[in-house]
């Protein structure tokens, strides 16, 4: 039996247009190395978020700050293709945001990224949209954007009993007003250590930093979190799990693994979103970014319902 259909999700949005150079190693300080090959196009954290949602099948809402560039015209060229609505896309005077990533043939990348108009979205944009937000599933929240619209997005959601869910990345220390309307954090595992005060990323093998993590959700404890480790799967700590819970990868050869945290963290709102049972959107979670690291780029290998749900098969395990 499948799911219900889903009801939409709210993404707070950001658009960077991603210029990637593919390169035989990440080069040292002041070193000059010559790319093997170069990807251009649209992207950013939240348009990630919201293509990967409506390549899904989940209704997507993005609020979205553009500017008045080629880029911008090409990426709401792309909302369009992908059947995104404009309602709440703003247009601003000035350059839309930009980034660059280097990456390596393990997939491993550096990336520098430019806002443009994604900083220019205030608190007022977001309540302008309380009749979305509420009608919403969920709402999704990232990094790519001020601390102002998505307390003012998070404020609407928590007034209108509607479930938050933020990924704080690229990362910065969370604002605690922030952090009190956070529901959900899903974060990486260098973000987790950022996080909980640790020196690197988090390791769960290492009793001191479980330690820390433990301390984290006595403190907070009406916010649920998802740690992505990589090749080393995923710790999750969901309402009524006792311990964080370590939930194994699935074994792939990495090509590419920038986007596999958008892929992850959309697949599991969508998840949501559908009403799936936890172990079942972790699933799909993984599933997502499995999927992503075996291509190249971000945007283009965005998987669809069809082929994530094939690839969750093809893993040995049930998409429904």
């Amino acid at each position: 039996m499948r799911t219900a259909d889903p009801r939409p999700v709210f993404v707070v949005g950001s658009f960077v247009m991603a210029c990637c150079w593919f390169t035989p190693r990440l080069p040292r300080a002041g070193e000059h190395v010559h790319a093997d090959r170069f990807l251009m196009e649209p992207g950013g954290k939240g348009l990630n978020l919201a293509v990967a949602l409506a390549r899904l099948g989940t209704p997507v809402h993005l609020l979205l700050g553009v500017g008045d560039d080629g880029a911008a015209r090409q990426a709401l060229a792309l909302l369009d293709h992908e059947g995104i609505g404009r309602e709440h896309v703003h247009a601003f005077d000035g350059p839309s945001g930009h980034g660059v990533g280097l990456i390596d043939p393990c997939g491993e990348n550096a990336i520098a990224i430019h806002p443009g108009a994604n900083h220019r979205l205030t608190a007022e944009h977001a309540q302008a949209a309380h009749r979305t937000i509420a009608s919403s599933a969920l709402v999704l929240g990232q990094f790519e954007v001020g601390d102002e619209v998505l307390i003012g997005a998070f404020e609407v959601a928590r007034r209108a009993g509607v479930p938050t869910v933020l990924n704080p990345s690229p990362w910065r220390p969370l604002d605690a007003a922030l952090l009190r309307l956070t529901d959900t954090l899903i974060l990486n595992e260098h973000e987790a250590g950022e996080l909980l005060g640790q020196r690197g990323p988090l390791r769960p093998q290492d009793a001191r930093h479980l330690d820390a993590l433990r301390s984290w959700q006595v403190a907070n404890p009406s916010t649920q979190m998802l740690i992505t480790l990589g090749e080393g799967g995923c710790l999750s700590w969901l309402a009524g799990q006792a311990d964080p819970e370590r939930h194994p990868a699935f074994s792939v050869i990495a090509r590419d693994t920038t986007g596999c945290g958008d892929a992850f963290a959309a697949a599991w709102c969508d998840a949501q979103a559908r009403g799936k049972a936890p172990k079942q959107a972790i699933d799909q979670a993984q599933a997502a970014g499995s999927w992503l690291a075996r291509q190249a780029g971000v945007l283009a290998a965005l998987p669809t319902r069809d082929e994530l749900d094939d690839w969750l098969r093809a893993l040995g395990r049930q998409p429904e």
